[in-house]
């Protein structure tokens, strides 16, 4: 029997194709409307570090959580690819 939970491919084409039907209004009202949930939790509020990513392909624009973290004194990170394909995340400072 096949498990309900779609597995981590299937997720990623569903997504990707959800957000390839997003116009430049809609993604940005969605982005605004996950960084106001994620802003509001309490792991958001108690975190010291977090990791993002710059948005590229139509992803959701993670700019104003950064921003904020940034003006409460969290520190934010970035992935990094090494030439070793590992990942690592990197510090991501403001200006």
């Amino acid at each position: 029997m096949r498990s309900q939970i779609p597995d981590t491919a299937e997720l990623r084409k569903k997504i990707r194709h959800q957000r390839a039907g997003l116009n430049a209004t809609e993604a940005k009202l969605a982005a605004a409307k996950v960084a106001s949930r994620l802003l509001a939790t309490s792991v958001y509020k108690q975190a010291i570090h977090l990791a993002a990513y710059i948005a590229s392909n139509n992803e959701l624009d993670p700019h104003a959580v950064i921003e904020e973290a940034w003006s409460t004194g969290k520190c934010v990170y970035l992935p990094v690819i090494r030439e070793d394909n590992s990942l690592k995340f990197a510090p991501y400072h403001l200006h």
